[in-house]
């Protein structure tokens, strides 16, 4: 990859918030590519809004210069989703301007769709997919890139040495060849999402929820950083605050996961916010 060209980063979330991409960011900085982040105006933007946006000339961009596009599909924070037509317009225009494209799927077994088939049947377009998320194996530092033969050989290149080990592949190979599994934690996670956010609306919760394994939720009564805290201390639960996330303001961001565990936080939540 050509130092001088400029790398563009999904980056921002539109409240604060910098999505998965800080790391890459950072050590692209570090390593002396050049990279702009593109952020979202506001929370309620459509994913397309920014890179859309960059590729119009909005942010005083030049384009030509552009080497590498990097997308979040869904975006976390938030849960931003590209579209089948936002993509292929964004498609279109990397093609005529030269420009590579890795979109970064680590969310998307939460939702039902995928732009794998692209990577799988276009030069320069890679897909990126991690088993830290569904299979709660972050621990393992364990991923995968899907693309056309030059272009994963051109990333083997970029790895370090070593840089997974026999114990992670172990347990993805397992996990790969286990008929049903894959299945079954997706089902599992879709029906905690849908019943954490019935229950909470139920309760007279606020909840707003796009993709992912995500949720906003708006306090009834009790201050957003207090039930954090509250959380951590009293019941040994780790939930985060946010501001500024449309209309709700500032409220809390929860991870989602089985309905067994999604029991347990409803019932502290009820009993802190009251």
């Amino acid at each position: 990859m050509v130092k001088g060209k400029l790398i563009i980063i999904e980056a921002g979330d539109g409240c604060g918030k910098a999505t998965q991409t800080k790391l890459l960011y950072d050590r692209l900085n570090q390593a002396g590519y050049k990279v702009k982040k593109v952020e979202y105006p506001d929370y309620e933007s459509p994913a397309c809004t920014p890179v859309k946006m960059y590729l119009q000339g909005e942010f005083g961009g030049h384009v030509d210069d552009v080497k590498l596009l990097i997308l979040l599909n869904p975006n976390n924070p938030i849960g931003n989703v590209y579209t089948n037509q936002e993509f292929e317009m964004i498609l279109e225009a990397a093609k005529k301007y030269e420009i590579s494209i890795l979109i970064d799927e680590a969310y998307m077994y939460f939702y039902d769709n995928t732009f794998i088939d692209y990577a799988l049947n276009n030069p320069h377009i890679l897909v990126t997919r991690t088993f830290s998320k569904l299979f709660s194996l972050g621990s393992l530092r364990l991923g995968y890139v899907v693309g056309q033969p030059q272009d994963v050989k051109m990333i083997s290149n970029l790895c370090t040495p070593h840089n997974t080990n026999a114990f992670a592949m172990r347990f993805a190979k397992a996990i790969l060849e286990k008929d049903g599994m894959l299945d079954m934690l997706i089902k599992n996670q879709l029906e905690g999402k849908e019943y954490i956010i019935n229950a909470l609306k139920k309760n007279g919760f606020v909840v707003n929820a796009k993709e992912g394994n995500f949720i906003f939720v708006k306090p009834r009564k009790v201050d957003a950083d207090i039930i954090v805290e509250r959380m951590k201390q009293e019941k040994k639960i780790l939930i985060k605050s946010y501001s500024e996330i449309g209309t709700l303001g500032k409220c809390l961001r929860v991870t989602t996961g089985e309905k067994i565990y999604m029991e347990k936080f409803l019932e502290a939540l009820l009993d802190i916010d009251k």
